[in-house]
């Protein structure tokens, strides 16, 4: 027997720490035994080994293991429903009340979509023989056309598909009305805020430079006074990094929401915005443990980082740009990813060039954004967080090396440390 080649190992406080990169399985060891002979360890240890596919023998094809996880992997995708457009994200307008420093929505000319261009993507998006599907209206701020936002929600029930409805704010523009009504229709609603005054007022501010956190708190007490569940969205970047094991205390506990979930800083919006990885690390640890003590965590630290590594399930694509949504522009343009100027007509497929969503899917576009999982970056094959980075963000890619199909460097770093953090926060030894 030997060791596979797919085992990542640590040491750490006296323990040496063996993870399996395809299987997620780890083992902790006491740091005086050597894995230079597997075959004279202790019998329990080379069993453990062997029951999680660590210690394997010595004519280990390593090769058809890693084609065979890659497929088992990619079909429970399937299975899962993941690579199937079940989301549109309405871009009702590129306008926005708030001047935030780090947003990447280009404004310099407003756009507003119309209602034939809507109706005509409802019409391919809403098949009436599809599962569950969810309408997510984005911008700009979706509330400055909240007449829109109600005329679409009418369409939609008229069509009788089974469909939920979804739209994130900045809070400000809330009415005693508009809160009424997003009760009566069971929307999911989220709300941006960076933390407390002091903080969010240095990025999330109006065109005149006027800080937001009032007008921001005011939108929130109505959906608390109507008994709306919220969600927070935090956004991470130098003004708040340092302190965000405070600011999410903060945000939980004086608000109370369904979750606090934080955003990763899109490369580079603004010279000062590029977070070091570890900075960014420290940012989200931070957090973490001060959401733990209050028994909750971050919303994305959970769905990206600790469910896949607690059930081993992968997680093997970054967004659900990667065939799992549609976003549609003001111009009346279909799109994986809303981060992209619509003036970059090769992320965007004319909306008149198709007439069903199984014709989108067959598009040379959606077909490699379908196809970037991490098993088809060969940069990713190698890394130890190979299951729970999901290659970073498609966008930051293709910033950087004008291409998706390079890592997400910044985004793979930070994924190489959460995993060491997590195989160390499991050790049996630490727990108290």
């Amino acid at each position: 027997m030997r060791l596979s080649p797919f085992v990542c190992t640590w040491e750490f406080e006296n323990t040496l720490i063996l993870y399996h990169r395809l299987n997620m399985h780890v083992a902790y060891l006491p740091l005086s035994i050597s894995l230079k002979d597997v075959d004279a360890l202790p019998s329990s240890v080379r069993e453990e080994l062997i029951q999680k596919e660590m210690a394997v023998p010595e004519d280990f094809d390593s090769t058809a293991y890693f084609l065979m996880k890659k497929e088992e992997y990619l079909s429970m995708l399937e299975q899962e429903g993941k690579t199937a457009i079940s989301t549109m994200f309405l871009l009702l307008s590129n306008e926005c009340n708030f001047a935030c420093k780090y947003c990447f929505i280009r404004k310099e000319n407003p756009k507003v979509i119309s209602t034939d261009t809507w109706k005509k993507a409802l019409d391919i998006f809403l098949e009436p023989s599809s599962p569950k599907k969810w309408v997510r209206f984005y911008g700009g701020e979706p509330l400055l056309h909240f007449e829109k936002i109600v005329r679409i929600v009418e369409y939609v029930e008229k069509k009788g598909v089974t469909c939920g409805f979804a739209v994130p704010m900045n809070g400000s523009l809330l009415s005693e009305e508009m809160a009424a009504y997003f009760k009566e229709k069971k929307f999911s609603v989220m709300v941006s805020l960076d933390g407390y005054e002091e903080v969010n007022d240095i990025m999330r501010v109006y065109p005149c430079g006027r800080g937001t956190f009032e007008d921001t708190i005011r939108g929130i007490k109505i959906l608390q006074t109507y008994g709306i569940p919220f969600s927070l969205a935090c956004t991470i970047d130098t003004h708040n990094a340092s302190l965000l094991g405070k600011v999410a205390h903060f945000l939980y506990t004086t608000f109370r929401p369904r979750a606090v979930e934080f955003n990763y800083p899109i490369f580079p919006v603004h010279s000062d915005s590029v977070l070091e990885s570890t900075t960014l690390f420290e940012a989200v640890v931070s957090a973490y443990r001060s959401l733990k003590k209050v028994k909750t965590v971050p919303a994305e630290f959970y769905e990206e980082r600790i469910r896949p590594f607690a059930t081993k399930k992968p997680f093997l694509q970054y967004c659900g740009g990667c065939g799992a949504h549609v976003v549609l522009s003001p111009e009346g343009l279909l799109g994986p990813c809303f981060a992209f100027s619509s003036d970059n007509l090769q992320f965007w497929t004319p909306l008149g060039a198709v007439t069903s969503l199984s014709e989108l899917r067959s598009l040379p576009l959606w077909r490699e954004w379908r196809a970037r999982t991490v098993f088809n970056i060969p940069e990713c094959s190698q890394c130890a967080a190979l299951l729970l980075c999901g290659g970073g963000c498609l966008y930051n890619a293709y910033r950087v090396h004008g291409t998706i199909w390079h890592p997400d460097a910044h985004y793979c770093r930070l994924s190489t440390q959460f995993l060491e953090f997590l195989v160390r926060s499991s050790n049996p030894c630490l727990k108290r």
